[in-house]
């Protein structure tokens, strides 16, 4: 009881996200144009083949490794009926919420877990996570796989402090990596950051025998690439690299507009250092002019997220969405000054490079990273102010609202 009292803030935010979860299941919410249901009934009779022959050739429906469809198979076994398997995945998404709870109460262990709780259910109030435990994608499974990775990834790293180079948490957590990796593919950049991460930390001796068991755990990927080249052969990426840079930064905007405004609100340590945002500007002048110089808008698509529709249909042209790139540069830059914290971010710009680039792809992976890993000294104001943390999570869930009411797609001249 007196835990519950001390966290009480945490646990109604808590409750909140799942009924709006399954709030959203009952009235079948989908992304616009019905992508996501879309993308389930385009992919069930992939699910079906799969109760006969694992080995099913998976690109007529999907280019994804096939583990989350396979997954819905023995689901479908054991139900038979599509809406069944559709709510079992919607409860087990309950779960990505309290694993990155989980994840923040091992990573910062000084912190109240009142604040901890508000943060972790931001991703109740990410649309894309809605969309998808809604509607069973395998962004369910490759967000609890990649939560669960870091999990024991953290739990490894304070066995580590102690002096024990080896122990079975690194295993376990390059284990949910992998499965990660085989739900959805370019997760496997994560997996690179780790090894990266473990070839800095361990010795040699002990990272020789961890790559030969990252090399045993990438043996059925390969397998499957080699009797499917056309997994990756079909993949269709943007052709054009300044389109993807300016999309993905700006669909950024929409997570780190909240975060810098809620800090110049509520922080009272100096974060905000003149000298250095000057130089921020003008890094972002330069980087904006070469794209600028390189973009072809005319084969933009659907990147750039709800910033490049807004500018479309209310401004009919799309200076709004240039403008917002530059100051979703700049916020970049200054929320993430850290090299590694840079180095991450814009590898995360470049690693969602297809011809189609939607808002869903940062969400709630953008959270993930700022909140997990980075070092950002923008953080921390969530962590000791609760209603810094519940600011954050009443501009999700009004974002929510936008988003799910069709509003923006809605709006014609």
């Amino acid at each position: 009881m007196k835990f519950f009292k001390e966290n009480k803030a945490g646990f109604y935010i808590y409750l909140f996200g799942i009924f709006i979860l399954f709030l959203s299941f009952y009235f079948k919410l989908d992304g616009y144009a019905s992508a996501l249901s879309g993308d389930f009934k385009d992919t069930w009779p992939y699910v079906l083949k799969l109760k006969e022959n694992f080995f099913t050739n998976p690109t007529k429906w999907t280019l994804h490794f096939p583990f989350h469809y396979y997954f819905l198979s023995r689901l479908d076994l054991v139900f038979n009926n599509t809406s069944y398997v559709r709510f079992v995945i919607c409860l087990i998404s309950i779960l990505t919420p309290f694993i990155f709870f989980q994840c923040l109460k091992i990573r910062y262990l000084n912190i109240k877990l009142e604040n901890l709780f508000i943060i972790s259910s931001i991703i109740f109030f990410t649309p894309s996570y809605i969309y998808s435990a809604v509607w069973a994608n395998d962004n369910v499974t490759s967000y609890i796989f990649l939560l669960l990775g870091a999990y024991f990834f953290f739990k490894s790293e304070d066995i580590r402090k102690d002096g024990d180079q080896e122990n079975i948490n690194t295993y376990i957590a390059l284990i949910f990596l992998a499965l990660t990796c085989y739900s959805r593919q370019y997760y496997s950049i994560f997996y690179g950051f780790f090894l990266i991460y473990y070839l800095k930390e361990l010795n040699f001796k002990s990272f020789l025998i961890l790559s030969f068991f990252s090399f045993i755990l990438a043996l059925p990927g390969m397998l499957f690439l080699y009797i499917y080249p056309s997994m990756f052969e079909k993949l269709a990426f943007s052709g054009n690299i300044s389109n993807t840079f300016l999309g993905n930064v700006t669909a950024i905007f929409v997570y780190t507009l909240p975060i810098f405004i809620i800090n110049f609100f509520y922080s009272k340590k100096i974060l905000f250092d003149p000298k250095k945002i000057i130089l921020y500007v003008g890094i972002s002048l330069l980087i904006s002019l070469l794209i600028f110089l390189t973009f072809n808008i005319d084969i933009m698509g659907q990147n750039g997220g709800a910033i490049f529709i807004i500018s479309k249909k209310i401004f009919e042209n799309y200076y709004f969405f240039y403008f917002v790139f530059f100051i979703s540069l700049i916020l970049i830059f200054i929320l993430f000054n850290k090299p590694l914290d840079l180095f991450f971010t814009f590898s995360l710009v470049f690693m969602i490079s297809g011809l189609i680039v939607l808002q869903k792809y940062f969400e709630p992976l953008f959270f993930i990273f700022f909140f997990l890993f980075s070092k950002s000294n923008f953080k921390d104001i969530f962590f000791v102010n609760k209603n810094a943390s519940l600011c954050l999570v009443f501009y999700h869930l009004f974002y929510l609202l936008i988003v799910t009411s069709g509003f923006l797609h809605s709006i014609s001249f």
